[in-house]
């Protein structure tokens, strides 16, 4: 589980996967905080989505991404308030979990 870095309480919270058209399914997109909010997608092979949410409290911030298959594969990237966090874009393969303090 990488931590990713820190977010802002009352920022927009958008991670956006897109897949490979190769994958053996879909993946499922998750975002969650500690203040109990949460946001999901399902994201078909050669396709793209996003989920957001808005923390309002301190605490963690985690963004899932669950694929059908460990070969399975996309590009995450995670934005603040519409910007990219740095180093919160990457070429990425299989089931994964990034975590962000929320302060």
């Amino acid at each position: 589980m990488p931590y990713k870095g820190n977010v802002s309480k009352n920022s927009t919270i958008t991670a956006e996967l897109s897949c490979s058209s190769s994958n053996s399914g879909s993946a499922l997109l998750f975002i969650t905080s500690s203040d109990g909010n949460g946001d999901s997608k399902a994201v078909a092979p050669g396709g793209a989505d996003s989920v957001s949410i808005t923390p309002t409290e301190s605490g963690i911030l985690n963004v899932i991404v669950d694929f059908g298959s460990n070969i399975d594969s996309g590009v995450l990237t995670v934005k603040e308030n519409g910007s990219n966090i740095p180093g919160s874009t990457e070429n990425v393969q299989g089931d994964l979990r990034w975590s962000y303090s929320v302060n």
